[in-house]
């Protein structure tokens, strides 16, 4: 499969991603998205119950949840058994522990996720598609960026690194999802080597994605297409390391390049003041992380034309007006709900507004958003959980659009049966 992994990254044509963004429990509303996306596309392409968003996407990126549901998705898996199964890890997983260290259960969160990836490594001949895995190296402060791709620059062993191919799936997993105060940092071996007899590692030290810029990954999986660096056109390894510039990149433009993104229920996080510093330095940590948020929402928006355009503050508007380098760069589609009062409510100057759908789902739940939106919101809160995939049952029903995917990129892999 990584034969056929790096013949699907290099071959003509038009490529497609989808990117996920993290958010915890909230993460089901991500599913519910996906659910949408996958019935637009199985109707549009006219495919049978086994068609799957791996066969569509060329790679699926994720940060902290967004890693979890990615890899699923890039295993294969139909997104009714995503939801069957998160859905179900949920109560164990966020079990509250009595720890001064960590809230919830990072040993039940390993057992689940291996439950899922086993033994496989990123170089798994499982993964039907690209993956892409966000995490944040804490010890050399930078964020790490790992792929299935089999021609980039670290993929393979040289002998003096251990290979990215070898690490293990859990193991880049667990180092995305490891928020501060929630779940434990990950150790992953980086280098390890023999001296006199003994065997010494080096580890690196792995903490959230999301305490990178790239809690949505959307643009940095752009950046994957089109640096050259990143190799994902499939030029041979030893040419790049040869020179950069022999690198090969998936073209760009708006027939070339399609990237959905999928939210978690964006928010704004002022920071408030307070007594105790460290509750600010919570604060500004989440507002930071919103700020990343927005911030590849403005730069995706400004490179293309897309249909749901979402406003980025009060001067700049939602860059409908805009276009950076004269001409789109590719196709994209930004799918959120925000839980913003003023959002939900229908009353915020937002370009994108909450539709019929969700509005009948919040009625049908009987749901005073105003009482209840500091819940929905937490970054772990199992009984919000039905409350909010019914939400976003609605706001997809919405949202996704059959235009959203243009016929330019309608020939997809060929790992299931065609609609008989």
């Amino acid at each position: 499969m990584v034969r056929e992994i790096a013949d699907r990254f290099s071959a003509p044509g038009p490529k497609r991603m989808l990117a996920l963004d993290g958010g915890g429990t909230r993460g089901v509303i991500s599913i519910g998205f996906l659910k949408q996306i996958e019935t637009t596309l199985q109707q549009k392409l006219g495919r049978g119950d086994g068609f799957v968003l791996a066969d569509y996407f060329d790679m699926i990126g994720g940060t902290s949840v967004g890693s979890i549901l990615a890899t699923m998705l890039a295993l294969g898996w139909r997104v009714q058994k995503i939801e069957e199964t998160f859905t179900s890890w949920a109560p164990r997983v966020f079990r509250r522990l009595a720890s001064f260290n960590d809230r919830y259960d990072a040993a039940a969160l390993s057992k689940k996720i291996s439950e899922v990836v086993q033994h496989e490594t990123l170089s798994s001949d499982k993964l039907k598609t690209g993956l892409c895995i966000v995490a944040k190296r804490a010890d050399t402060n930078s964020p790490w960026v790992m792929t299935n791709n089999p021609c980039a620059r670290y993929f393979a062993g040289d002998g003096t690194t251990i290979a990215n191919g070898d690490y293990l799936l859990h193991d880049v997993i667990r180092a995305s999802t490891a928020a501060p105060t929630l779940f434990s940092p990950k150790e992953i071996e980086i280098n390890a080597w023999h001296q006199g007899g003994v065997r010494y590692a080096e580890k690196g030290y792995f903490m959230d994605g999301a305490l990178s810029p790239h809690n949505n990954p959307s643009f940095q999986m752009f950046l994957l297409a089109g640096i050259r660096g990143h190799n994902l056109g499939g030029a041979s390894v030893e040419a790049l390391k040869e020179d950069r510039a022999n690198g090969k990149t998936w073209r760009l433009g708006p027939d070339n390049l399609l990237m959905i993104s999928v939210g978690t229920g964006s928010y704004s996080s002022p920071v408030r003041r307070s007594f105790l510093r460290v509750y600010e330095a919570v604060g500004a940590l989440r507002s930071m992380i919103h700020d990343g948020e927005q911030l590849s929402v403005a730069q995706m928006q400004a490179m293309s034309n897309p249909r749901l355009s979402w406003t980025i503050d009060s001067e700049v508007g939602d860059l409908s007006v805009d276009q950076l380098y004269n001409a789109p760069q590719l196709s994209y589609q930004r799918y959120d709900m925000p839980l913003e009062l003023e959002w939900l409510s229908g009353n915020s100057s937002n370009a994108v507004q909450p539709g019929p759908e969700l509005t009948a789902a919040i009625k049908r739940l009987r749901l005073n958003v105003g009482r209840h939106l500091l819940k929905l919101r937490e970054l772990v809160n199992v009984g919000a959980m039905g409350t909010l995939s019914e939400m976003a049952s609605g706001a997809a029903a919405d949202q996704v659009r059959t235009e959203d995917f243009p016929d330019s990129f309608d020939t997809v892999h060929q790992s299931s049966p065609p609609l008989r």
